[in-house]
């Protein structure tokens, strides 16, 4: 019988059975020029986060469930039909929850709605600059 020695257990090792939204980018960001983003949606995977473009409106969506952390995945949704703002959902993966478009939950056990972060514009390069750290109400947006 063959034992695993503790010192070489990593937690890279057993992160399979956490959820992955335990390992997140706090801080500020900056991910991009306001001319990279066509309007509709970016996901910047290493954030874990959607950057919505609505003509010269933006906002930041995270991409982590409110359940117990998994990434969401964006879904065009069978709603298109009635309106284009319906046209998008997120769902998890992990237990079923639904998101809107505007990260509002609207099914299964999450029970909180996506959080949104804050975003800027950098007066040295003129990037935005999205801050995971600050939460903003779903009536934020960046408007340029």
């Amino acid at each position: 019988m063959h034992f695993i020695d503790r010192d070489d257990l990593h937690l890279d090792s057993v992160h399979f059975l956490l959820p992955d939204g335990l390992v997140k980018s706090p801080g500020r960001h900056k991910i991009g020029h306001p001319q990279k983003f066509r309007d509709g949606m970016t996901f910047p995977a290493n954030l874990r986060l959607f950057i919505v473009r609505k003509e010269n409106r933006f906002y930041a969506l995270s991409a982590v469930c409110t359940h117990l952390g998994c990434t969401v995945k964006k879904n065009n949704s069978s709603h298109a039909s009635l309106s284009p703002d319906l046209a998008i959902e997120f769902d998890c993966p992990c237990h079923g929850s639904k998101f809107n478009m505007d990260g509002v939950n609207f099914a299964g056990p999450a029970k909180k709605p996506l959080e949104r972060y804050f975003l800027s514009l950098s007066p040295n390069d003129g990037q935005i600059v999205v801050d995971m750290e600050k939460n903003v109400d779903k009536n934020f947006s960046l408007r340029l």
